[in-house]
């Protein structure tokens, strides 16, 4: 069975889904089977990936909240060419296919907006479903939307792993506290398995003093649960989810390296930390 691990925050604008989408670009460069969960309504997690009308009856990540049984349903996979991810080239086919095409899309759709009115027994459906994908890949990994609802619970409910990016703002801080306890929470009551890997800090305005000392003030207050690498905020991040090729592809200027590096290195030390070696 891989591991799970889902990107969570219950705040928009601090990088989620970029981030949950360079580990999984990260992971398959790195030799690993890969399926990304876009459980965010607004789909930007699959559109990095496929066009919306490329999905046909493929498994969504709404179809995991109410499915008995996955293998019903054929899956996106993406093929890759030498470890980079070619989107648009969508091929339709079953999990058991997953280990030779290693990069597959569980898409979000609009049925998402609906689900915080389901029952609370479909975030165990959801769970267990997750785990059950998870036998298929190396790993698996969940972009959230940001919300406290079903779609950052009931991952967190069947993850190995947690990490959340922060902005070093003067509004970040006020929410790690709550972050924290929710993740404690559901540790304690629903996933013992449950690690945090940490807050990425994400975003920095190296020509903010500011921001510079609400990072370093959140290094030394919180330890172990910062990621030691911060990525500062750089049009080259932004331009590659237009182009949808990870920042590191085909980098030419300085500015685009530097930017690769903190990106890469991020995401080595989260994979590093879920002890996930190269294939």
């Amino acid at each position: 069975m891989g591991k799970i691990v889902t990107c969570t925050v219950h705040k928009g604008g601090t990088g989620k889904t970029t981030l949950s989408v360079a580990l999984a670009c990260y992971a398959v460069k790195q030799g690993l089977s890969v399926a990304i969960v876009d459980l965010d309504s607004q789909c930007n997690a699959t559109k990095q990936f496929i066009a919306l009308d490329q999905v046909g009856e493929c498994l969504t990540a709404s179809d995991l909240f109410d499915m008995t049984d996955l293998q019903t349903k054929t899956v996106c996979f993406v093929p890759h060419k030498k470890g980079d991810i070619e989107p648009d080239n969508v091929l339709h086919d079953s999990l058991d296919n997953a280990v030779k095409h290693r990069f597959s899309v569980i898409p979000a759709n609009d049925v998402l907006l609906s689900v915080e009115r389901l029952p609370i027994e479909s975030a165990s459906i959801f769970s267990k479903n997750l785990r059950s994908l998870s036998e298929y890949f190396d790993l698996v990994v969940c972009d959230t939307p940001p919300t406290k609802g079903f779609g950052m619970l009931a991952p967190l409910m069947a993850s190995d792993y947690a990490f959340s990016p922060i902005n070093p703002d003067a509004f970040s801080s006020d929410g790690v506290a709550s972050l924290f306890e929710k993740i404690r929470a559901i540790k304690e009551e629903k996933n013992k398995k449950l690690e945090f890997l940490g807050l990425v800090i994400n975003r920095l305005n190296t020509h903010s003093p500011l921001q510079k000392q609400v990072a370093n003030y959140m290094k030394e207050q919180l330890g172990n649960n910062v990621i030691s690498q911060v990525i500062a905020e750089r049009s080259a991040i932004s331009n590659s989810a237009f182009s949808r090729r990870p920042v590191w592809y085909q980098a030419r200027s300085g500015s685009t390296r530097i930017a690769a590096k903190e990106i890469k290195n991020t995401m080595k030390i989260l994979l590093d930390k879920m002890e996930m070696n190269e294939a």
